[in-house]
């Protein structure tokens, strides 16, 4: 279950822990101890294992997420096309379709090679914990039922309540065909991913990585409410360390420190395609002096609600052109190296929480 709380509070009393423990940095790090035991999570892994697969069977031969969100950040990663299904237990119209469509080894390659395959089932009454549910904005009422859930997502999304039904989407879940239902084809079926297939190659030209294409801004500052953050718009490398040397970090912190609200500002870029993002803030060192913390992790947004994950390090320096190197390697999208370079880091751990945008 995620809790929902400061994340910078949560930095704070992780970074003080760490400077009286066992594992501080002046100690080589022993993960045979359990204390020390807290790797973090491989944010340069391809996509998330899909939830609920102890629970539902996928069709055979295709690989599928049976969560609508977790299949579209797969997506964003591999920059590919969804291919949502809308079904039911009971629907034998869905199943029939299934056998027509699903079974021929040229449509389930095609499928494989190119599309991420959500399969949303509308009838199903299992319970979902709390962080799968989601607050309608239709009723606003809190859905708690899995299958209600993807029927809320159908007519959220699609303005449609009918099933079997299949759409092809961007990472923008915007269709780039029109769906499919009962009673289509095999050749039918087979333009409709080929049409999906090119119309989504045609729309995804790359971006222009350090111009800022696709990266969005979002910004806490001490003044601002706990756990508000403002969603600043488009940036670009340029923009963004601009903003990362205007802030007076130092006066910032000290003032924080001293009053003891810890309420310290942190930036972060979004990048939109993948929906990995970097977060630098800053955290207690050395008796009053502070470091910067650097973030790395995902951003989830579960259509109304919004969730991250993210890995912290405590960089043991206030060297901003250091900051500096981590950044363009963000916005380079050089993961990989962003990896390694913060391996040299301490590690404080790996966090989940809820947050609010205004």
């Amino acid at each position: 279950m995620m809790i929902k709380m400061s994340i910078l509070k949560i930095i704070l009393a992780i970074a003080l822990m760490l400077s009286f423990s066992e594992c501080t940095s002046a100690q080589k790090k022993d993960f045979n101890n359990p204390k020390c035991n807290n790797k973090p999570s491989d944010f340069s892994a391809k996509c998330v294992k899909s939830s609920f697969t102890d629970y539902f069977t996928a069709i055979k031969g295709l690989e599928c997420y049976f969560d609508f969100d977790e299949g579209l950040q797969c997506a964003k990663k591999l920059n590919m096309p969804c291919l949502v299904y809308f079904c039911g237990h009971g629907s034998i119209q869905s199943r029939e379709m299934e056998y027509e469509l699903l079974t021929n080894n040229e449509t389930i390659k095609t499928i494989s090679d190119n599309y991420i395959f959500i399969m949303l089932n509308k009838d199903d009454k299992m319970l979902l914990t709390p962080f799968y549910q989601v607050v309608s904005t239709l009723t606003k009422d809190t859905i708690k039922v899995f299958g209600k859930r993807n029927i809320y997502y159908q007519k959220r999304l699609f303005n449609e309540d009918t099933h079997p039904a299949f759409y092809i989407i961007d990472l923008d879940k915007k269709q780039l065909t029109s769906p499919v239902y009962y009673g289509t084809s095999f050749k039918e079926f087979s333009r409709f991913l080929n049409d999906g297939i090119t119309e989504f190659e045609s729309k995804n030209s790359k971006p222009d990585k350090l111009k800022g294409n696709n990266f969005t801004l979002r910004v806490h500052r001490n003044e601002d409410e706990i756990d508000k953050y403002k969603m600043k718009g488009a940036t670009s490398f340029e923009d963004f360390v601009k903003l990362f040397r205007s802030i007076e970090w130092e006066l910032e912190f000290l003032k924080e420190n001293e009053t003891e609200s810890f309420n310290f500002s942190s930036i972060e870029v979004i990048n939109d395609r993948n929906s990995l993002y970097l977060l630098i803030s800053t955290v207690p060192y050395e008796e009053s002096s502070f470091q910067y913390v650097v973030g790395i992790g995902y951003h989830l947004t579960r259509i109304e609600q919004a969730s991250r994950s993210i890995n912290l390090y405590a960089t043991r320096t206030t060297n901003q052109e250091e900051i500096v190197n981590l950044i363009e390697l963000f916005f380079c999208e050089d993961v990989e190296n962003l990896m390694k370079s913060l391996e040299k880091y301490d590690f404080l751990a790996t966090l989940d929480d809820i947050y609010d945008n205004f």
